[in-house]
């Protein structure tokens, strides 16, 4: 997008060769950034498109804009390998765009983590994790004129739709060709805001119209491409003074790029950043990771107030479906078949069922379920056992102290999950049969088998 002199001036007229030289000349602004060598920093990040993205405010200078502040924020959350927004230029169009990416250009690297000077487009594409695009306005914005101090508004509408037509298109190219290089790359595609709210009330809706057909264009363009658009028209009119202070230059101030970048935050986000989990109850517990392990994969829930309970009891139901979450069983199977049915919570209906249908559970000699009693430990075993088709020995001793009070029903299964490491003994390494299973162990010995599942499914060097 470009700037709006006083006089009448047309908006597809871009910067002088100062201002693209002033870009060409300064360095991205210090980000604060913590050290990048950490393993877990696996993001970089492009950021290609016009003068939003190499970041000209309202001032017509070059500062931080909408991809800096992304490029802070994955940088905070410890994701940020490298970042480079060399490749975004004041007044550039969806032409130069796609033209950079054909033709191999080379520019200067203006951001951090990159070990060379320079980079070339391709070669950055391939390797970036996350791209973002803001491309299209100027294509539009050379086929209108403004006179600030009249009020005039003049737009060549034949040229204009004929313009939005190649936006499409070349926004097609571009996924296209990025996909070609990278088709594993997260692109966000930035959707444009009205940049002349200041201008009468009178042109608004002309103005709104435009917009619409603009973000159209390239909302069509990206379509099925697996391309975000990240809108941001209703977000940069909450607050225009702020956002776009300067009535002479479409550019916005820090506020409004912080703005933008919320928008694409929103969408990201979810994405880049890892859910905090704060159980209060497990911290420094024996199995707080393996807790925290399985909440994050929603595998088990916790309880209001950041609780967990991890000493408490678990039920038959609570148990089949942490089961059920942690080995994704598809299909409903049915609980028809039990006595008590109608205490199955909804809740546990379908994994009860998965699991019959798998043959994981098959209920008491009297036809119940019995969904709301704790579980032991010799269930959680026959269960395990059962789910992950564990081959069983017929003869097996557990190996356990007390093997001669774990009944003869479930001594086999016992042996089994016990052999992959699955359940471990208690005081005096003793199993403890009939003892109720806690919550925490629960979780334990379900990760443990699927751990103990992928490595019998790992091929043989």
């Amino acid at each position: 997008m470009l700037s709006i002199s006083q006089k009448k001036t047309k908006l597809g007229l871009l910067f002088v060769i100062a201002l693209i030289v002033q870009l060409m000349a300064m360095p991205m602004q210090a980000m604060g950034a913590r050290e990048l060598s950490r393993e877990d920093r696996t993001i970089d990040y492009i950021a290609l498109g016009d003068s939003l993205a190499s970041g000209i405010n309202s001032e017509n200078e070059l500062a931080n804009g909408y991809a800096d502040f992304l490029a802070k924020r994955m940088d905070e959350a410890g994701k940020l390998k490298s970042y480079n927004k060399g490749f975004s230029m004041p007044g550039y169009t969806t032409t130069e765009v796609l033209d950079d990416i054909l033709n191999h250009v080379v520019r200067p690297v203006y951001g951090t983590g990159y070990p060379e000077a320079e980079a070339e487009i391709q070669a950055a594409i391939a390797d970036a994790e996350i791209i973002t695009i803001s491309a299209g306005a100027n294509d539009v914005l050379a086929h209108i004129v403004i006179n600030h101090d009249t009020g005039d508004f003049q737009a060549d509408f034949s040229a204009i739709m004929s313009t939005l037509q190649k936006v499409k298109n070349n926004y097609k190219s571009i996924i296209e060709n990025i996909r070609q290089l990278n088709p594993d790359a997260r692109i966000y595609v930035m959707g444009y805001y009205n940049p002349f709210p200041s201008l009468p009330e009178e042109l608004q809706p002309q103005l709104k119209i435009l917009l619409t057909q603009m973000n159209n264009a390239i909302r069509n363009g990206i379509a099925d491409t697996g391309a975000v658009f990240v809108q941001t028209g209703e977000a940069m009119a909450e607050d225009t003074k702020s956002y776009l202070p300067n009535p002479l230059n479409i550019h916005p101030s820090e506020a409004g790029y912080k703005r933008l970048t919320e928008q694409f935050w929103k969408v990201m986000s979810p994405e880049i950043v890892e859910p905090v989990i704060v159980l209060h109850d497990v911290v420094e517990h024996w199995a707080e990771p393996w807790v925290i392990d399985a909440v994050s994969a929603k595998i088990v829930s916790g309880y209001p107030g950041d609780l967990f309970k991890p000493e408490a009891s678990i039920t038959r139901a609570e148990y089949v479906k942490m089961l059920a979450n942690a080995m994704q069983w598809s299909g409903e199977g049915s609980i028809k078949q039990f006595a008590d049915r109608e205490k199955i919570g909804s809740w546990a209906a379908t994994a009860v069922g998965q699991a019959v249908e798998l043959g994981v559970v098959a209920g008491y000699a009297d036809g119940t379920f019995r969904p709301n009693a704790p579980i032991t430990r010799a269930e959680i075993a026959i269960m395990l056992a059962k789910a992950a088709q564990i081959s069983l020995d017929e003869v097996a001793t557990t190996g356990f102290a007390d093997d001669s009070d774990i009944p003869d029903w479930s001594k086999k299964y016992v042996a089994a999950v016990h052999e992959l490491g699955v359940v471990q003994g208690k005081n005096g390494n003793k199993f403890a049969p009939n003892e109720k299973a806690k919550r925490a162990e629960a979780v334990v010995m379900v990760l443990k088998i699927i751990d103990a599942v992928k490595a019998k499914q790992q091929p043989i060097d």
